[in-house]
């Protein structure tokens, strides 16, 4: 029995064998032989593109005035938004007895416009101009409008005016090191965010909840030229000497500041949901009275105050996405001195966004230190003060505050290209020697489109 089941398994296997031989060979023969054409056969032209024109090509003068003939300059490889911004702030001041409980409303129209100039096979530089048109009534010293009592009632503001111009390196290279350079060295001057911190990494003219910069240095934006790029995939630098006058362009006796900063680049924020550095900015700065404590230390000009300014410190981002929505942590810390007396300045918050990015909410700590110089003045009226710089004591000042953020956002655009939304915002005072304490309620409606 076993026998006859093994020779019908081995003629079995013997039929499939043949069978596949007899296929391979019906393909081997099918795929050589020779077709109709190569046999003299004339057959029906079946080519669906043969009654197609050939396209010219665009470098032809002709083809590109056809192109562009409804396009004018103004709209050619530009971009320009609309920007609508309206705010209104009300201050508990049961605690604090030099404020009032009149509405602050801080209300502005304005545009940005963003323009790219570009060669035959690459971008040359792109140039941004963002302004407002500001209208401000019973002003309040909330944290992201400390310049506002200047500008009462009425004020256009400037915000973003610089110009990026891409591998200019290049120009006075060849062609193989130019391609060796793309990337890697870009050149900025303007005005745009401090090199210090997260503010280069960070949108924040439409938010409410700003950055430690505006606190700690007295302005998140000046006047400044230097360099951008990467240094690899993972890394990225900016190096900027700062004209140190914030908002005007303008030296009156400053030296002006240089700021480095090296973080981290694209490749590790796509991967890993990461953003940090470690900044440092050096030289003197231009400061206002509302930029400074009471009895912080300045050296004196027809114009304004100088101080010599040192800042160091790390900045971290973390981005972590779930089911529910994406968590972000923020944190800044800065450590440096202001003419020689100490300061120091942290920034923490925790935020949250829905899957669907219509709602947002954040939780922020902030808080700054620093040492002021006090001098003690004479017992006797005969008796000669001290020289100035020899200080007989020093006071510590501490500012303190945390927000409550929540917004409703009818429209989220992820690169930022179309925002609409509505925001309540709570700041409580703490400690300030500046603001008093107290609690602040401010709604905020926003429309970037």
């Amino acid at each position: 029995m076993n026998r006859r089941l093994y020779g019908r398994e081995r003629r079995l296997k013997r039929g499939v064998a043949r069978l596949g031989l007899a296929i391979l060979l019906t393909l081997t023969l099918a795929s050589s032989a020779p077709s109709p054409r190569c046999l003299g056969e004339d057959t029906p032209e079946t080519d669906p593109f043969l009654d197609l024109a050939p396209l010219l090509s665009p470098d032809i003068p002709s083809l590109q005035s056809t192109l562009r003939r409804d396009e004018s300059w103004w709209s050619r490889d530009t971009q320009f938004r609309r920007e609508l911004f309206l705010q209104t702030a009300v201050r508990d001041s049961s605690s604090a007895s030099n404020s009032s409980s009149s509405l602050y409303n801080r209300h502005s129209l304005g545009f940005e416009w963003l323009r790219r100039f570009q060669g035959a096979t690459s971008t040359i530089a792109t140039c941004d101009l963002q302004m407002r048109a500001v209208r401000r009534d019973s002003y309040m010293p909330v944290i992201q409008d400390m310049e506002g009592a200047y500008r009462i009632p009425w004020a256009v503001e400037y915000h973003n005016a610089y110009c990026d111009i891409f591998n200019p390196v290049g120009y006075f290279l060849d062609e193989q090191q130019s391609a060796g350079l793309v990337g890697k060295v870009n050149a900025r001057i303007g005005r745009f965010y401090l090199p210090l911190g997260l503010n280069l990494a960070t949108d924040t003219h439409g938010t409410i909840l700003q950055l430690s910069n505006d606190q700690n240095i007295g302005f998140e934006r000046d006047w400044y030229a230097g360099f951008w790029g990467s240094l690899s995939p993972s890394i990225s630098y900016d190096a900027y000497y700062l004209a140190g006058s914030g908002y005007d362009l303008r030296f009156d006796g400053q030296s002006g500041m240089f700021g480095f900063r090296l973080s981290t680049g694209p490749a590790i924020k796509n991967e890993l949901g990461l953003e940090g550095g470690l900044s440092t900015l050096i030289g003197e700065r231009l400061a206002g009275d509302h930029q400074r404590l009471a009895g912080e230390a300045a050296s004196k000009t027809d114009a304004g105050t100088i101080i010599t300014t040192r800042r160091f410190g790390p900045d971290l981002r973390y981005t972590i996405p779930s089911e529910i929505g994406s968590f972000t942590t923020t944190n800044e810390a800065s450590f440096g001195s202001d003419d020689g007396n100490d300061t120091a300045i942290h920034l923490h918050q925790i935020g949250y966004l829905t899957n669907s990015r219509r709602w947002g909410a954040n939780l922020q700590l902030r808080q700054q230190w620093r040492k002021t110089p006090t001098i003690t003045p004479p017992h006797h009226h005969h008796e000669t003060p001290p020289p100035p710089g020899l200080n007989q004591s020093t006071s510590s000042a501490v500012s303190r505050s945390l927000f409550y953020d929540l917004s409703y956002y009818f429209s989220n655009d992820i690169a930022n290209a179309n925002l609409h939304w509505l925001n309540l915002c709570i700041e409580q005072i703490l400690e300030s020697e500046r603001r008093g304490s107290g609690t602040i309620f401010s709604v905020q409606y926003y429309r970037y489109w």
